[in-house]
């Protein structure tokens, strides 16, 4: 009972020294009457809470995986013969674009499984750094601006994937010159009927497939080495021509223009393939790309340029822009811009189609 009485007194002392303690001294009553507030009743300011850390992605590379073998095939991960391991195929035997097949290929092999756990509320609080590592594997390839964990999971696009978010790491090569005589350029190159713009990713393994998916003496679908090779495209394909640049819409060049003149860009004329004219004939048939670009399928028309590889067609004019000539595939008696390339009448705009870079510095063929 002693013991029990001594303890509600402590208790009793304790409150009894709080409230002494809050009570105001004898100079702070009259401060409070004349609407002055003590010292302690006045409100606290809150810390500012600091923004959440904007993870930086840890976007994909093949050279971090060259060392990794596949757990079935024993493979190279990122050997050609092993694509299929991340890529996967399709019911048709094409090889389907990268993230096609979710987090599959990524969970297969079994080096990412923590990752894929780690992005959890738990682990934040209880490993923050397995958590920033978790989340800049998800933003490697799933967009969010918030640099945190997305919230609605989008298959991400290609471009999307690689470390620099614009250049894979591999280039695709193959004699382009062979399959202009066995195919017709739309074949590969699949125009939208409606937006005349090219259908989204192709030419692609859809467009291959129509041959190397079937037929007999065809380079198999399965060998992606004859296709994909290293180094990338920004580091391989860097001899591009130099001369004539064309203003299309949107470019540099035409947002110049259109600000010299204090115009709207849609109000300044530009070239773009996306037009109903460059796409269909008057008969409303599509309008073959080589009626513009003749040399790419036509050797005896090379001259001295060469347009056997992809890699050729992106380092020589793809267009003939001699002025003897005039621009005959837009230009001759038959097509649209006979008056805008015709220097003898006089009736040439140049820059309907041309940077002024072009004209003052004169950089069209001899």
């Amino acid at each position: 009972m002693s013991n029990r009485l001594g303890s509600v007194v402590a208790r009793a002392g304790i409150v009894l020294v709080g409230l002494v303690a809050t009570d105001p001294a004898p100079g702070q009553a009259s401060d409070r009457a004349a609407g002055q507030a003590s010292p302690e009743s006045s409100p606290q300011k809150v810390p500012e809470k600091s923004p959440a850390k904007k993870i930086q992605p840890a976007k994909f590379d093949h050279d971090s995986h060259k060392d990794k073998l596949h757990p079935v095939t024993k493979k190279n991960l990122v050997s050609a013969e092993n694509c299929a391991s991340c890529h996967g195929n399709n019911p048709q035997g094409v090889l389907d674009r990268p993230a096609k097949s979710g987090h599959q290929p990524c969970m297969a092999g079994g080096c990412h499984a923590r990752w894929f756990l780690g992005v959890a509320a738990d682990t934040k609080r209880r490993d923050p750094v397995l958590y920033e590592k978790s989340v800049a594997f998800c933003l490697g390839c799933h967009d969010s601006p918030s640099g945190q964990p997305p919230n609605n999971y989008t298959v991400p696009s290609t471009d999307n994937l690689y470390r620099d978010n614009s250049s894979p790491d591999y280039h695709v090569e193959f004699n382009h010159f062979d399959h202009t005589q066995l195919a017709a350029c739309q074949d590969c190159h699949v125009v939208d009927p409606s937006t005349f713009a090219l259908k989204l990713d192709t030419p692609g393994h859809a467009q291959c497939a129509q041959c190397h998916g079937k037929e007999e003496g065809a380079q198999p679908m399965g060998e992606c080495a004859a296709c994909h090779r290293e180094p990338g495209p920004a580091e391989y394909f860097h001899n591009a021509w130099k001369g004539s640049e064309t203003r299309t819409c949107n470019s540099p060049a035409h947002l110049a223009l259109a600000a010299r003149r204090q115009k709207k860009p849609q109000q300044v004329p530009c070239f773009k393939h996306e037009r109903e004219e460059h796409r269909l004939r008057r008969g409303r048939k599509p309008l073959d790309c080589g009626h513009c670009h003749f040399m790419i399928g036509d050797r005896r028309r090379w001259g001295s340029n060469r347009y056997e590889t992809v890699r050729d067609i992106k380092s020589a004019p793809i267009i003939h822009n001699s002025r003897d000539l005039a621009h005959a595939s837009c230009g001759d008696s038959r097509a649209c811009h006979r008056r805008d390339v015709d220097d003898r009448r006089g009736t040439a705009n140049c820059l309907l189609c041309h940077s002024q870079k072009t004209i003052d510095n004169d950089l069209f063929e001899p």
